[in-house]
């Protein structure tokens, strides 16, 4: 029994250590996202989906830093600045770029 109580406990400490690493790493992102010029930005088209009727705005990702955003909530002019987009995606592959990874990978994106 005391394994399995054992175990139990190692759980325990290890959900604390992720809420507390996830704690860090969101004081970590926002000093990246305040510090980054946003430089390297992929940018999507608009996009229509035809069975949901549902639109959705041209978007924006700083590879960078990971900062988002839609063109119908823009608030980082850097974001927006032609002379920073470094490539062009589609809608789907743009989902690529949310999770932050080594710039080559980023700006080369890895097959699935």
């Amino acid at each position: 029994m005391s394994g399995i109580i054992d175990t139990r406990d190692k759980i325990i400490g290890n959900n604390r250590e992720i809420k507390r690493l996830r704690g860090e790493n969101k004081i970590l992102r926002d000093e990246l996202v305040a510090s980054c010029s946003h430089s390297s930005v992929v940018k999507s088209g608009c996009r229509f989906e035809t069975l949901a009727l549902n639109f959705q705005p041209e978007k924006v990702i700083c590879s960078v830093c990971g900062l988002e955003e839609k063109a119908d909530d823009k608030k980082t002019d850097a974001l927006w600045d032609e002379s920073s987009v470094v490539k062009i995606v589609s809608w789907d592959e743009l989902f690529k770029y949310r999770e932050l990874r080594p710039l080559k990978a980023v700006l080369v994106p890895e097959d699935k």
